[in-house]
């Protein structure tokens, strides 16, 4: 059996990538050659590029299995990695929208006026939530979206038994 962290396996997933994205860089060079040019072949190219994607989907398996297995505390309770993982881009985003909330209107970008405003009567849009409101909401949010990140962090460095053949991923 092989011991991996989170940590290790995003690391072996961005240098794959990172290598996949070099080699298809390659590409559209490679399509064409002059007498002489010692160039790799797209079909040589295509079968690397294809052995990294394999990698990679391999890797995000393994990646998908890890978050399976390893549980954090996080809200009072245990969730599972995958779930944080999932869950943390939804509660930033939250956290940023009541945030903006909080802050006020803002002038629209290219005019002068307002964008709560409305020309014939003048008639004028009430906030539907007071500042103060919003400025709770945004603090609950953001101790939400603050303590999943802090359990993806702590999960990452989880170690987690694999059988021996993930090994080569990881080279």
């Amino acid at each position: 059996m092989i011991t991996i962290t989170g940590v290790q396996i995003k690391n072996a997933l961005n240098k794959k990538r990172q290598a996949r994205d070099m080699w298809l860089s390659q590409w559209d060079e490679s399509l064409v050659i002059f007498a002489g040019d010692d160039k790799i072949s797209p079909n040589d190219l295509a079968t690397k590029v294809m052995q990294l994607e394999d990698e990679i989907v391999r890797l995000q398996v393994i990646q998908a299995r890890y978050n399976l297995a390893v549980s954090v505390d996080a809200e009072g309770g245990s969730l599972t990695m995958a779930y944080c993982v999932k869950v943390v881009s939804a509660a930033g985003r939250m956290s940023k929208l009541w945030k903006e909330a909080a802050q006020g209107e803002k002038k629209d970008r290219y005019s002068s006026r307002l964008t709560n405003e409305r020309d014939k009567d003048k008639e004028y849009a009430k906030p539907a939530i007071s500042k103060a409101e919003a400025l709770n909401r945004f603090e609950s949010a953001e101790e939400f979206a603050s303590s999943i990140r802090e359990a993806v962090a702590t999960g990452n460095t989880k170690p987690v038994e694999f059988e021996d053949s993930v090994g080569d991923l990881f080279r």
